[in-house]
């Protein structure tokens, strides 16, 4: 049955971001410049040319670099780009049995007028093991003029239509917080199910399994390929303090061969 708990105030499990976390990819986006960021497309071979890699996409462009960072799920790295040589067995096995957090996953948001949950003395989280949404939290933001429910759904949720999992997300809602769940402005959601990461049958693999292997911390190609990401990550695999460990670690790595 339903139980409340006590959060003590100032007592954070997690942290969010100012402006929400599109603020780190705008200040990346504001560096790198957004004449050098290519979209619509997908790399499909990186070839070793001795004293640079050639990388091949979709729409048939080749681009020459010195060193090649590729910073993705390293399950979706081993089902769409091809390696000339080949990168080792044991690494390409290990991309393969590498869990990608998220997949499968769906997450939700319902946005309303005002947090009438904090007005009511919640919080807004709340863990479930009999409804579909499974975490919810709030989502006011910082400055406290927009307000919104979010959280995950389970597993289940990919066999139910959009209306359906939002019909059984306000019920849910409205069992916690009341009768004023129902009056939202939007609701939305998001399957995070891509072929390339989906587990098989006979491929399930734990949570955060094979994160931070050895194997991704070392370069490949002679010094010039370099593999980051969140599940690349010894801390924090899956997380955003992951990606960011990742990404440092992986900066370092390359610097030092630049030295060399």
């Amino acid at each position: 049955p339903p139980q409340q708990y006590f959060v003590p105030a100032n007592e954070h499990s997690a942290y969010r971001i100012k402006g929400g976390t599109y603020s780190l990819i705008s200040a990346l986006e504001n560096a790198i410049g957004n004449e050098n960021i290519i979209f619509n497309t997908h790399i499909t071979e990186i070839i070793d040319q001795r004293n640079s890699i050639c990388i091949n996409d979709n729409l048939q462009n080749d681009f020459v670099c010195k060193q090649v960072i590729v910073a993705m799920p390293p399950k979706v790295i081993s089902n769409t780009i091809k390696f000339t040589p080949p990168l080792p067995d044991a690494l390409i096995n290990t991309m393969q049995q590498t869990q990608t957090w998220m997949s499968g996953s769906t997450k939700f948001s319902v946005e309303y007028k005002k947090a009438f949950w904090k007005e009511g003395g919640f919080s807004g989280s709340v863990y479930s093991q009999s409804g579909l949404a499974t975490e919810i939290y709030d989502h006011t933001n910082f400055e406290e003029t927009k307000f919104a429910i979010k959280g995950f759904l389970n597993g289940s949720a990919i066999h139910y239509t959009f209306d359906e999992r939002r019909a059984k997300v306000i019920t849910q809602l409205t069992q916690y917080f009341g009768d004023e769940a129902k009056n939202y402005i939007s609701y939305n959601d998001k399957i995070w199910n891509d072929k390339y990461i989906q587990p098989t049958v006979d491929n399930f693999l734990r949570p955060h399994f094979n994160n931070g292997h050895s194997l991704y911390g070392k370069s490949y190609m002679n010094d010039k390929l370099f593999f980051t990401g969140t599940e690349t990550s010894l801390e924090f695999g899956g997380y955003m303090e992951g990606a960011v460990i990742a990404a440092k670690s992986a900066a370092e790595r390359v610097s030092n061969m630049i030295e060399k």
